[in-house]
């Protein structure tokens, strides 16, 4: 539905938005032809999926494989995106701080159990509630995935940690709202 000059627009502001513009012109390439590099044919396969601004986008590690500053481009391009109204689920291995700051919600999962769902900044709140208090200086998803992983081998394995969830997220119902603005 949109002309074809807003439709060239929006390639334009999107080629931008995903620091591509020095590879616009560039072939894509293949097996046998040198094209883009490997985070810039991320970054192009990325814009692919977000240039209709879906109403539900789901990533599978949007930031794999790139290096630490495209990887903050590209989950700032998703974070603007979300505040636009659409809604992004993506997973990350260990995001950056800079890109931890750049997410409304967290969820972690282990045997198909939910151990953790809220805000990032809860995290350290959380795990001390929990009887784990977390060092100041730690790094929140790292401290995070290495007590949820040491529950995974001890006996009983990560049920307390569910149940703590479950209980967590209902006494602190205020702590898990996405904030306003995004």
């Amino acid at each position: 539905t949109l002309t074809r000059s807003k439709k060239k627009l929006r390639v334009e502001t999107l080629i931008d938005q995903l620091g591509l513009r020095n590879a616009a012109n560039t072939v894509i390439g293949d097996e046998g032809h040198r094209g883009v590099s490997g985070g810039e044919r991320r970054r192009v396969s990325i814009g692919i999926d977000i240039i209709h601004d879906p109403i539900l986008l789901f990533l599978d590690e949007p930031t794999s494989g790139l290096d630490s500053t495209s990887a903050y481009m590209v989950v700032k391009v998703l974070q603007e995106i979300a505040k636009r109204g659409s809604i992004v689920i993506m997973t990350v291995h260990q995001p950056s701080y800079r890109i931890l700051g750049l997410l409304d919600q967290l969820l972690f999962l282990s045997g198909g159990q939910t151990v953790y769902s809220g805000s990032p900044e809860n995290l350290p709140l959380y795990f001390s509630d929990f009887g784990l208090p977390m060092p100041e200086n730690a790094d929140r998803t790292e401290f995070a995935v290495d007590q949820i992983s040491e529950l995974e081998a001890a006996p009983g394995g990560t049920r307390s940690l569910v149940e703590f969830n479950r209980t967590w997220r209902k006494t602190n119902i205020y702590l898990n709202s996405p904030s306003p603005s995004h």
